[in-house]
């Protein structure tokens, strides 16, 4: 594979910027993506990488995510920023497409940031000098006016208004400029303005950063293989899983459990191994954990369940099935219950698999409330084993996040587990909607965690995600715009 070459599509995101010398890589410079441009290179030359920045909107056909698709299966690596690569990017990070810079972080931050705001339009041929600005610098610049107190907040937001209904060919700097006069009274010359935009032009600010950072050499691409050898990356296994636990019913729990066991089953393979089986029960895999020190937490003080307690946990875990058959299967792997000696509620470890701790105020809660603790903590469990075959973050990621009900001092991968855990205990309320049982405490229950759930999601964690966390971050957005159309 020609690993060091990239192919770059690009236009008005690069402008006159002169492209710097790559190291140990070779850039092969295209016009603006169209449909059918992919296949054809896909179809012509080596597998190697390609970089979608920029791509024609409305004058011809899109480039296609069919082609991007086989693109990648064909053991391409693609990335994409800017504009239409950006997009494409977060629609396709199931399928391994990976996003970079600024914009596409800001299509994984907010689910409502619209894709003309990307969109501008510019001349057909080289240097495909841009006729319009893009909404989002627009937007950049307005804020930079209001930190700076050169505007008021309510004259801004008649001004955004005012070009979200406008064309996006139409949104020129002319144009602004004027806006900002008559509605904001800030008055500036045309050129002025145009120096003023430039520190806020992400879309080119992007490219420049991706020539320069050239993180196409740093990631390999898929091989092509044999059919019956295809070693498939996470972004591919997600598709076989069905999706992801609770949130999607065909989630296929056998064929997920076989992937976390032979991820295990590598990761000890110098331990006595008697069956894949093994590798799945918890007391089995903690020894393990504890004796070769892998990744271990030491777990709070804990004790055996009473019968009582035990007896009480299997009744509370059968109503749920009964309410929601489909979860079977999430309730019938090895999951080991403990007391844990605390007066709080509830924890689980992503570090302890498969082991629930149950405290001293779990046990004096209603049927209903333990109902929700004990799916809260599964969803847990089930998140938790995902990141054994991909980690949700970065190396670098930071653990500064609050999550809306106070707790602190949370990463990424926690900020995604929150999140998760409320899409699971939203999924069973809707069951209990469905059959005329939502009432009361649990409709409160219901708007609290849509509250929480959405914004935990706005919490700025797009910058720390790694490719598997961005397609989850992205599945629970989804399930976000699910849930509240159905509210």
């Amino acid at each position: 594979m020609a690993e060091q070459i990239v192919h770059l599509y690009a236009g008005p995101s690069l402008g006159s910027y002169a492209i710097p010398k790559l190291s140990g890589a070779e850039l092969v410079l295209h016009a603006p993506a169209r449909r059918g441009d992919i296949s054809s290179l896909v179809d012509t030359c080596a597998p190697a990488c390609i970089a979608i920045a920029d791509g024609v909107f409305h004058v011809q056909p899109a480039v296609g995510h069919a082609e991007i698709r086989d693109a990648v299966r064909a053991g391409w690596r693609i990335w994409g920023l800017c504009s239409i690569g950006a997009i494409r990017a977060i629609e396709m990070a199931h399928l391994g497409v990976s996003g970079f810079g600024e914009v596409f972080s800001e299509f994984v931050r907010n689910s409502m940031f619209r894709d003309d705001e990307v969109a501008l339009l510019h001349l057909d041929e080289h240097p495909f000098t841009a006729l319009s600005e893009p909404l989002i610098h627009i937007r950049r610049h307005t804020n930079e006016l209001l930190r700076l107190k050169l505007i008021f907040d309510a004259d801004a937001k008649i001004l955004i208004s005012a070009l979200e209904n406008v064309w996006f060919g139409a949104r020129t700097v002319e144009l602004y400029g004027q806006l900002l006069a008559n509605i904001c009274k800030y008055n500036t010359p045309l050129d002025q303005l145009d120096r003023e935009l430039d520190p806020h032009r992400i879309k080119n600010q992007d490219l420049r950063k991706f020539l320069l950072t050239s993180p196409w050499i740093k990631t390999r691409a898929s091989p092509v293989v044999g059919k019956s050898e295809r070693k498939k990356e996470f972004n591919f296994l997600i598709e076989e899983f069905g999706g992801l636990p609770f949130i999607d019913e065909e989630f296929k729990c056998n064929t997920f459990m076989s992937a976390v066991a032979g991820v295990r089953k590598a990761l000890l393979r110098h331990e006595k191994i008697e069956s894949l089986e093994d590798v799945i029960r918890p007391h089995v895999i903690n020894e393990i954990i504890e004796k070769r020190k892998i990744n271990f937490n030491r777990p709070p003080e804990n004790r055996s369940l009473t019968s009582v307690e035990s007896a009480l946990v299997n009744d509370v875990v059968t109503s749920i099935l009964e309410r929601h058959p489909s979860w079977e299967g999430l309730f019938s792997i090895p999951i080991e219950y403990r007391r844990w000696l605390s007066p709080q509620l509830s924890m689980t470890n992503p570090f302890i698999p498969q082991v629930i701790f149950l405290g001293e105020a779990a046990f004096c809660q209603s049927w209903g409330r333990l109902r929700e603790i004990i799916i809260h903590e599964c969803a847990h469990v089930w998140l938790a084993m995902l990141t054994e075959i991909k980690d949700f973050q970065t190396k670098d990621s930071p653990t500064s996040f609050i999550l809306p009900s106070g707790t602190g001092n949370k990463d990424p991968r926690g900020i995604l587990l929150a999140a998760h855990f409320a899409t699971a205990v939203l999924s069973y309320i809707r069951g209990e909607q469905a059959l005329g049982r939502l009432a009361g405490r649990l409709r409160e229950r219901q708007g609290y965690l849509l509250w929480y759930l959405k914004n935990t999601l706005e919490l700025p964690i797009g910058p720390y995600l790694s490719p598997t966390g961005t397609e989850v971050f992205i599945r629970l957005q989804r399930f976000v715009s699910e849930q509240g159309e159905a509210v």
